[in-house]
Formats: structure tokens, C-alpha cells, sequence
């Protein structure tokens, strides 16, 4: 049923876009030039650019341009204020436009079609002349970055899609699980990070885990630890997402173990404090799925406690070097390290 859903929801999206954008096949087969629709007297279709010896016409007033198959790098919209009736601007399968020359100028227009671009960086006020925007595609680009002010001073803006980009996925982002802002997100479930460490993953499930790893990441006593979300990975059976973190609270001149730390904490560092009570990790839950534990450096004198403990039946690394430990049992455990 999910699948189904998610396959209605993808045709819907695209159905949108091809009523609404402006997405017309038969730029394509045009050669270097623009002519108008003859079944739509207000469509302009340019194909290889937009050609100047339309600027000055009398007799041309299209409601609709669709531009494609641009070849330079980068594209100028300043055309558009020769227009005053236009409505819908489209350009698209251009990926070597990168960039803009300019912010596009003071106008009404309502839709703003820029898919399948190679479209890397927008400026904050790329957009900011286009007041009664209402649809913007940014898709199909490689895009890493998109600056929240873009979506909030765009304050007619009721639809925005973003996907197939090369998102950073870092709190730059952050913005899209805004309930406002996000809200206008069209496709929010299909955009996806670019970034090798968590390339492929969906944006949102992401953004989640870095934002809640910020709220969660300890402070003692005015002393902030550091908190990194390493890889996220699928479960076994890939029905939902693992983050892996690292909590790192070296050398804060700690005498505890932090109260409690972020969910799903697979490294914890505790390197070069004065901690010598280990109790926490028989007593505090948050402990029990840490992996890796670093104490090294600290003031533990003894470990006995541990013995039998559940703790001890799942943890990868317990690192306890420069410490002042006298009485050492047995062990035949590798990742023990003392």
C-alpha cells in the first residue's frame, strides 16, 4: 500500500508540472529559433535561446515562453521585463546554464519552470523581484544549497519542487522541516542527499536526525561536548533508517559521565577528564547501546563493578589507557583496552 501511495503521489507530481510549468516536448524539435504556438497564439517556444528580434515586436505578446536547449553557461533574465503580460516562463534541459547573469527583474510572473538545468548556487535575491511567484521548479539540477530567505521573501509562493538535486544535507537546510516553509514543498519525499556520507538518503529523515542530535548533544555545566552524525545506514531489513553519531566530550574537565546523550550514540569519547565512578553505565539506559567507549586519561581505579553486566555482552571498543587501575581480572576480550 506504502509503494502504491508513493507511485500516485509521483504521477501526480508530475502531472502538476506538465499543466502547470509549461514542460512541452516540442521545443525540442525546432531548430535555433523562437516561433509562436499556432494552436496558442500567447506560447512563445525558443529553442537554442531567446532571440533578440523579439524584444521590440508589437505583434508578439505571449502569456507563456518556453526556452530550451540553451548552450551557454549561464543565462540572462533581464528579457522578461519586455514582457509585462507574461505569465509562465519555462527553461529547461539546459544543463550547461550554471548560473544567472543577474536577478530576475521586477515582475508579476506566477510560474517559474527552471528544471533539468545545471543550475549550482542561487544568490538570496535571485528572485526577489518576482513578487506574485507562485510555482517555482527548481528540480532536476545540482543544486547543494538553497537559502531558506529564497522560499520566505517569495510571500505569494504556494509551490516549490527540489528534487534530483545534490543536496549537502547540513543544517543550512534545516529549513525544510519548517512546518510553513516546508509545507510548500511539493516533493519534500523525494529530495535526496548528494553528500557521500549520506548520498541517496531522503532529505527529511536526515534533517530529523541532525536536528534532533543538536537538542540532544549534552552540556555540563556551561561545557558543550560535539556531536556528529558519522553515516546513517538502513536496518537489516531496510525498513527504516540508523543514524551513527559520535559524541565527543574530551578534555571538558568532567568529573561524570554526561546525565544523558543523544539517541542512537555509537561512539561516545570521554578522553583526558577526571571521571572515576563507572557506575552510569550499569544504572543509565541512554548507556546500554554505546559501542565504543573512550575513558582514557581519566581517574578510574577500578572496573570490578562491571563484571556481568549486559553492558559488557555488547560493547566493540572500552578504551581505559592512562588510567590508575591496580587490580586488573582477567580478560580475554581484544577490544578491552587498558
Amino acid at each position: 500500500m506504502k509503494a502504491l501511495l508513493i507511485h500516485l503521489f509521483s504521477i501526480w507530481i508530475l502531472l502538476i508540472q506538465f499543466l502547470h510549468l509549461g514542460i512541452c516536448g516540442s521545443c525540442n524539435s525546432l531548430s535555433k529559433r523562437c516561433e509562436m504556438r499556432t494552436d496558442k497564439l500567447d506560447k512563445l517556444l525558443c529553442n537554442g535561446g531567446f532571440q533578440k528580434n523579439y524584444l521590440n515586436s508589437t505583434s508578439v505578446h505571449p502569456r507563456i515562453i518556453v526556452i530550451c536547449q540553451v548552450m551557454s553557461s549561464s543565462f540572462d533574465p533581464a528579457f522578461i521585463s519586455n514582457f509585462p503580460q507574461l505569465y509562465r516562463l519555462s527553461v529547461i534541459n539546459s544543463p550547461n546554464i550554471s548560473k544567472f547573469t543577474q536577478p530576475f527583474p521586477n515582475h508579476r510572473l506566477q510560474v517559474l519552470n527552471l528544471t533539468r538545468l545545471g543550475l549550482v548556487h542561487l544568490h538570496h535575491n535571485t528572485f526577489e523581484g518576482l513578487i506574485n511567484l507562485r510555482t517555482l521548479d527548481l528540480s532536476h539540477n545540482k543544486l547543494k544549497q538553497l537559502d531558506r530567505h529564497i522560499v520566505e521573501h517569495l510571500s505569494q509562493l504556494q509551490q516549490i519542487f527540489l528534487r534530483s538535486n545534490n543536496w549537502d544535507c547540513d543544517p543550512h537546510l534545516k529549513w525544510v522541516l519548517n512546518p510553513l516553509l516546508g509545507k510548500k514543498l511539493m516533493d519534500a519525499n523525494q529530495m535526496t542527499c548528494g553528500v557521500s556520507k549520506y548520498k541517496g538518503k531522503p532529505v527529511l529523515a536526515v534533517m530529523s536526525f541532525i536536528k534532533n542530535l543538536r537538542n540532544e548533544c549534552p552540556k555540563i555545566d556551561s561545557k558543550s561536548c560535539n556531536c556528529s552524525l558519522d553515516l546513517i545506514v538502513w536496518s537489516p531489513n531496510k525498513d527504516y533508517l540508523v543514524p551513527v553519531t559520535t559524541v565527543n566530550c574530551s578534555r571538558l574537565d568532567l568529573d561524570h559521565f554526561p546525565p544523558s546523550i543523544p539517541s542512537n550514540t555509537t561512539t561516545l569519547l570521554l578522553t583526558g577528564n577526571k571521571i572515576s565512578d563507572i557506575s552510569p553505565l550499569l544504572t543509565n539506559p541512554k548507556y546500554l547501546d554505546v559501542s565504543d567507549i573512550y575513558l582514557d586519561e581519566n581517574q578510574i581505579f577500578n572496573i570490578d563493578k562491571l563484571e556481568g553486566a549486559d553492558w559488557l555482552t555488547k560493547f566493540r571498543v572500552f578504551s581505559l589507557k592512562s588510567n590508575k587501575i591496580t587490580a586488573k581480572k582477567q580478560s580475554n576480550r581484544k577490544n578491552l583496552l587498558w
